[in-house]
């Protein structure tokens, strides 16, 4: 411990905040990289001297703490839309470092498992569980939370994790008005409970409420952002990064209009909101809103040019997304959406569509600055590679679901691509075409390719050796390809991902291990052969 306290104190003071601060969580808690660096940012801890650089910023902090081994990647996360959601956890050695250092601004409940927690503390999180049930216990542990709640006023990030009684913690709300992060994952979480607490939260920059429902519960429910909590509340203006997952929203409309300095919006399965209004933001994620027929904006001109990430997934009953035009009047009749009106998004950087209803057209759209795209749709890739539509050459993740794509004028310019998803595919080809293949095998720079759940694929491109940058090959949920042999993978190759495949392609792919090439299969195919074997 004393080498490792030695190493921190050689950090930059930045870093040894971000990763101090880090000691609120559980040990061997996984931190989702993106959420991660927003809360150092919310934090201040993050220092850049352009605002809109200040999340690459951010990023580069992270991997300067992974570079030196304070933090390590232990998990990719492969959403269906291609969408990658790195996790990374400390150490245990690196955890116990944390909670030495940060010992006088940071504190962790869990359970009844906590150290004394000074008057001094800053940043504090509870853990509850099944420990805390009997009357004893809980009593003990309310008896320690009260003490800790006479100096809440200080506290700027609070972390709730577990199973809780929504009004034991009201206090903390309504105290807590110097709050700069509210982290709440909750089994069974009624949100409602305390939504008017949360006026005094005046400083407060990140949100994230996560109530999962355990099975025969009751849904959570968020009422938050109802008119009369944020019209009638000037305290919630500040706000600048809103997450909402799991919370089967039973209101209409989720109104967002009058916070002004939100930046990130992230609604997750809320089935019962039908209409979403928001102010300019530069980061949109609306995914399995099924419910969801309307997303407006009522600050047109910013949002055009700040919006820079649009996420849109399982959104099947979206009828109206006048986002970047004139809004439609609310007794208009909701027709079937056929086309994405995004006129003059100059700043637009990652755009996903996916499984939206009747959308077959994405229309004014500007590609230059275009970084990731995915759009399932044959459609949809045809209206953007029309006439009046480029792809910059910048763009380094592209995602589809139609092998022909491959072939277009479009693709083909991509000269820079460097990750490149083919997923779902519908037709039932064992093989890519020759023309397809050679399409492909134009891509110099590419360093990614992902085969998922291409169920009739049998053989993979013959000249995959020929690919002088690629470092990683993934298959996923392909179960008709049965082998991968050494001379069919390129010299530069890194890392050999396989999972849901087939037994006979994780043998042989396992033999292809050397020092160099990191195979990693994730199954438990060898029980899987024992089994066979025994029957």
């Amino acid at each position: 411990m004393s080498a490792l306290k030695l190493c921190y104190d050689q950090l930059p003071y930045n870093l040894q905040q971000c990763f101090s601060y880090c000691s609120i969580f559980p040990c061997n808690y996984h931190f989702l990289a993106e959420e991660l660096v927003r809360m150092w940012i919310s934090q201040g801890f993050v220092k850049c001297n352009h605002s809109n650089m200040i999340q690459e910023e951010g990023w580069r902090y992270l991997c300067d703490l992974v570079n030196l081994g304070f933090f390590e990647q232990v998990e990719r996360k492969e959403l269906p839309s291609g969408h990658t959601q790195t996790c990374f956890a400390m150490s245990i050695l690196m955890h116990d470092l944390a909670r030495v250092v940060s010992e006088t601004e940071c504190a962790a409940m869990d359970g009844l498992q906590y150290n004394e927690i000074l008057p001094t503390i800053h940043h504090l999180s509870i853990v509850m569980d099944g420990q805390t049930g009997n009357i004893p216990c809980r009593e003990k542990f309310e008896e320690k939370i009260q003490s800790i709640f006479t100096s809440v006023a200080k506290l700027r990030t609070f972390v709730l994790i577990g199973q809780y009684e929504p009004s034991f913690f009201e206090e903390v709300f309504r105290k807590a008005y110097n709050l700069r992060v509210l982290q709440i994952s909750a089994t069974s979480a009624d949100f409602h409970s305390f939504r008017y607490s949360l006026v005094n939260l005046i400083h407060l920059r990140y949100l994230k409420l996560d109530g999962h429902g355990e099975q025969g519960s009751c849904s959570p429910q968020v009422h938050l952002y109802d008119n009369s909590a944020v019209q009638d509340n000037a305290t919630f203006l500040a706000w600048q990064n809103v997450c909402l997952e799991n919370c089967r929203e039973k209101q209409a409309v989720l109104s967002l209009e009058n916070l002004p300095f939100l930046t990130t919006l992230k609604l997750t399965n809320m089935w019962g909101v039908r209409e979403v209004l928001i102010p300019s933001v530069e980061e949109l994620v609306l995914v399995n809103m099924s419910g969801l027929e309307r997303c407006s904006c009522t600050s047109l001109g910013n949002l055009v040019s700040s919006l820079r990430v649009l996420e849109i997934r399982k959104c099947s009953a979206l009828r109206v997304f006048d986002l970047f035009e004139k809004a439609h009047s609310s007794e208009t009749q909701l027709k079937p959406l056929d086309s994405l009106q995004l006129h003059s998004c100059t700043s637009l950087e990652d755009l996903r569509i996916e499984d939206c209803g009747g959308i077959i057209a994405i229309e004014g759209l500007h590609l230059m600055k275009l970084r990731h795209l995915n759009v399932c749709k044959k459609s949809i890739f045809r209206g953007i590679s029309g006439k009046g539509y480029h792809l910059g050459s910048q763009l380094d993740l592209f995602i589809i679901s139609d092998l022909s794509l491959l072939t277009t004028s479009i693709c083909k310019g991509l000269t820079c691509l460097q990750s490149l998803i083919i997923q779902n595919l519908k037709c039932k080809a064992t093989r890519l075409t020759d023309d397809q293949e050679s399409a492909l095998l134009l891509h110099k720079s590419l360093q990614e390719l992902v085969f998922g759940d291409c169920e009739y694929l049998v053989h993979l491109p013959a000249g995959l050796h020929s690919l002088p940058a690629l470092k990683i090959l993934k298959i996923r949920s392909c179960s008709s390809i049965l082998r991968l042999l050494k001379e069919e993978l390129p010299p530069s190759l890194v890392e050999l991902e396989i999972d849901y495949c087939s037994l006979e392609l994780a043998k042989q792919c396992r033999l292809l291990a050397t020092s160099k090439l990191n195979v990693i299969i994730y199954e438990d195919y060898d029980q899987e052969e024992t089994d066979t074997s025994s029957n």
